[in-house]
């Protein structure tokens, strides 16, 4: 294994020769979603998750976690050891499944702070501790519990899956659930607030319509088939890229937050706000070639 870099396994438990592909892609996607949000709640650096070649006959995911940029700035400064980091990131990921598996879909009887730790008591007075960072992303983090569940209900559906585990590289277990416990795994997470939740898209296509060159405003951008308005938060990207010129048709792949607001009459979550934190590639559309008329 190189410097930088981190794995664990996430196995499928039971007497399996085969696996549908709905529950491969989900686990693989939002395990992956899980883990960059967590990362993009830490502020870390860059980083690329690979998935190791599968053994023969095994169901045993093997996910590589490499550092993919520098950090700068303040986290420089606070993690020079990202080896460290990328475990902390498989550490955090296996606590908030377990915290999940704990709770079981209900509302803690009580929640206490002590210290850097939060002391959670359930209903049956059954006692876990977990660290602030952990019992945050539970309770308001809906991108990471929708992920979950995603994955979980997927799971489900296969009825040859008997078990589902994460093991670290040293192989010690860091989360396991069983069959029976599967749908405790995607029920209703009853801490999550109704209010404001975000989401955010990876490589999202926006097609410039409206150019702002004014500091703080929005540029109008077209996302699939909507017309939205989006600040554009990467500054270096875009300082970078707008010495090039830019012309409305052309367009960014990005990564797109969206912000929605929990609408009470409908009872859903809608699309409020967006922002382009960051500018992966500016593609060009090709310039208008003359017809050869005689222009008077």
């Amino acid at each position: 294994m190189s410097k930088n870099q981190n794995e664990f396994k996430v196995i499928f438990g039971g007497k399996l020769e085969l696996i549908s592909i709905e529950v491969l892609i989900s686990n693989l996607s939002n395990t992956t979603n899980i883990l960059r949000e967590i990362n993009r709640e830490f502020k870390g650096p860059k980083i690329d998750i690979s998935i190791k070649p599968f053994a023969p006959g095994s169901f045993e995911i093997i996910y590589a976690i490499a550092q993919a940029a520098l950090a700068s700035g303040l986290l420089d400064t606070l993690i020079r050891d990202y080896d460290v980091y990328l475990e902390q990131l498989i550490s955090i990921l296996s606590k908030i499944f377990n915290l999940k598996k704990f709770l079981g879909g209900e509302k803690p009887k009580e929640a206490l702070q002590e210290g850097d730790k939060v002391k959670i008591t359930r209903n049956d007075n059954a006692i876990i501790y977990v660290d602030n960072r952990t019992y945050n992303f539970h309770k308001s983090n809906n991108f990471i519990n929708d992920s979950l569940n995603k994955s979980f209900r997927a799971i489900d559906k296969n009825e040859e899956i008997e078990a589902f585990l994460i093991r670290d590289k040293e192989d010690k277990k860091l989360f396991e659930a069983k069959r029976e416990e599967f749908k405790e795994m995607y029920a209703p997470n009853p801490l999550i607030e109704e209010g404001e939740q975000y989401k955010v898209v990876e490589d999202a296509k926006l097609v410039i319509f409206k150019i702002v060159w004014e500091p703080g405003y929005k540029w109008g951008f077209i996302y699939e088939g909507t017309k939205i308005n989006a600040y554009i938060k990467d500054e270096e990207s875009f300082n970078k890229i707008k010495l090039d010129g830019f012309y409305e048709g052309d367009y960014f792949i990005a990564r797109l937050k969206i912000t929605q607001r929990y609408d009470e009459k409908v009872k859903t979550y809608i699309n409020d706000d967006y922002e382009i934190e960051e500018i992966k590639e500016h593609i060009k559309i090709p310039k208008q070639k003359s017809l050869g008329f005689n222009e008077k």
